[in-house]
């Protein structure tokens, strides 16, 4: 297993795609140049490529896991691209657009069979997620204050909840619960996936948590064999034969990496380091996923790990007042 944590950085002073082992060890640059406002991120574990929206350049691009054979694989169409999501079951990118013209789109891994799935009832489509074991992609909108889920081609759509969720910016799904974050509440929270029965807050924040993801082998289902194409990604459904999830579970536990763009914070060993970035008025985000990582293993009953946050993380975090939030 590769054990890494990828994220994007957005700075006064430029843009960066990165990534380091989970240890905080061998941090690298994977991509600088000809990015704008990279968002979200999905990793194809199967295949080794990394995905990525860049709402600056209204792109959706790929590359290897190490930055290699870097492509676009979507140029048209999109205006304010906020999340992106892997299926490599089926071979499919999902994303989400907040734009002038709001929908949930999805593209084959090879950039074929694009379509949108979702235009209806929806405004600032934000978190984007997916459930591997009943086929099924969930979203959220900050806007009309809903958490939904559909098949994965858009039809029979549910309401998950529609109450006391302000602003939900990312989530993600474990076994039955659905887990966000809200820039309002500044809190992570979960409740039933189907029912919307059990809202919990887990953690509340002092700044706005960014993205969430969490990392067991339920979570990286192994994708079908499909014809690779390792030296260009984005051209032909790409996989290699299924291996190791990124990140092993342990004892059955589900260990939940919250991921804060605008927040370093590190709730292991009670260590917080704030990063402060001030925000425009209006508006939804326009940086996000992964400045620095939090370790959430107390209501998972078991005790924290060592965990380290490289200062180089921490540092030129000074943020452009004018990106809206």
């Amino acid at each position: 297993a590769e054990q890494m944590i990828y994220w994007t950085d957005v700075t006064t002073q430029g843009s960066m795609i990165r990534r380091m082992h989970m240890n905080g060890s061998n941090m690298e640059v994977l991509h600088r140049t000809s990015l704008s406002n990279p968002d979200g991120l999905a990793v194809d574990w199967v295949g080794g490529n990394l995905y990525w929206c860049d709402k600056g350049r209204d792109t959706i691009e790929v590359s290897k896991l190490n930055g290699a054979f870097r492509t676009v694989l979507v140029n048209s169409g999109l205006k304010e691209p906020r999340a992106v999501a892997v299926d490599v079951r089926y071979g499919y990118l999902y994303w989400s657009d907040w734009g002038d013209n709001p929908h949930i789109g999805r593209i084959g891994m090879d950039g074929t069979n694009r379509s949108v799935i979702v235009k209806d009832k929806i405004t600032w489509p934000n978190g984007l997620t997916l459930d591997f074991i009943n086929d099924r992609i969930y979203w959220a909108d900050a806007r009309e204050d809903y958490i939904e889920f559909a098949s994965l081609d858009g039809s029979s759509r549910h309401t998950v909840l529609n109450q006391d969720i302000p602003h939900i910016f990312a989530m993600t799904l474990f076994e039955e619960y659905i887990y966000w974050t809200d820039w309002e509440t500044k809190s992570i929270n979960r409740a039933h996936k189907t029912l919307g029965t059990n809202k919990t807050t887990l953690i509340s924040t002092l700044h706005r948590p960014m993205d969430i993801h969490i990392y067991h082998p339920y979570r990286q289902p192994a994708g079908d064999t499909f014809p690779q194409n390792n030296e260009n990604p984005g051209l032909g459904r790409r996989s290699l034969s299924p291996r190791a999830s990124l990140l092993s579970g342990s004892g059955g536990l589900a260990a939940v990496l919250l991921a804060l763009a605008w927040v370093a914070v590190l709730v292991a060993r009670g260590a917080v380091v704030p990063c402060l970035f001030p925000c425009g008025a209006g508006g939804i985000p326009a940086a996000a996923a992964a400045a620095a990582g939090v370790w959430v293993w107390g209501w998972l009953g078991a005790p924290p790990p060592s965990f380290h946050i490289p200062p180089s993380i921490l540092e030129e975090h000074k943020h452009s007042p004018e990106h809206r939030c």
